[in-house]
């Protein structure tokens, strides 16, 4: 198994962080790593065993992924597992647990692990783009969470 693991501090509440991260089907509003996201699953949001579609931007090709939430714990983890057409050798899973450092410091920690079979070397040049496309998102997330003038749908808005 090999896997990376980045973080990121936060000046926001804890249950606005919170929401972001556990609401999956609004990364697109905020996330560059995704296009699309769909809940595949009748249950609500936050339920193990709930199924997502997800489209991501990846090494500049858009992949189709689905995702399993394995673990929702209140308000610190959510740890994801995805699948990939083609990649049944292949899982992947995110992550992701949030700390309180101080009042309205919050670190985020993001671990991507990938596990099965496939060739030790594919592994170490993929290493150094999937590290990046984590401090990516966690970047991502916390530019949607800090910078002022947005609205409750997460869209920018542009004044004059």
């Amino acid at each position: 198994m090999f896997s990376c693991t980045s973080h990121i501090d936060i000046h926001a509440e804890l249950e606005e962080v919170w929401e972001k991260v556990a609401n999956l089907d609004r990364y697109p509003n905020w996330s560059p790593c995704f296009t699309f996201v769909q809940n595949l699953s009748p249950k609500a949001l936050g339920f193990v065993d709930s199924q997502f579609s997800f489209n991501m931007v990846r090494f500049k090709d858009r992949v189709k992924y689905t995702a399993i939430i394995k673990e929702f714990t209140v308000p610190y983890r959510l740890r994801l597992s995805f699948a990939c057409p083609y990649r049944f050798w292949l899982e992947e899973q995110w992550c992701f647990s949030l700390t309180v450092e101080a009042d309205n410091l919050i670190t985020v920690r993001m671990e991507l692990s990938l596990s099965g079979w496939q060739k030790v070397k594919i592994y170490q040049q993929q290493m150094p783009m999937l590290q990046a496309f984590c401090e990516a998102h966690l970047e991502a997330l916390k530019t949607s969470l800090e910078t002022l003038g947005k609205d409750d749908t997460d869209d920018f808005l542009v004044s004059d």
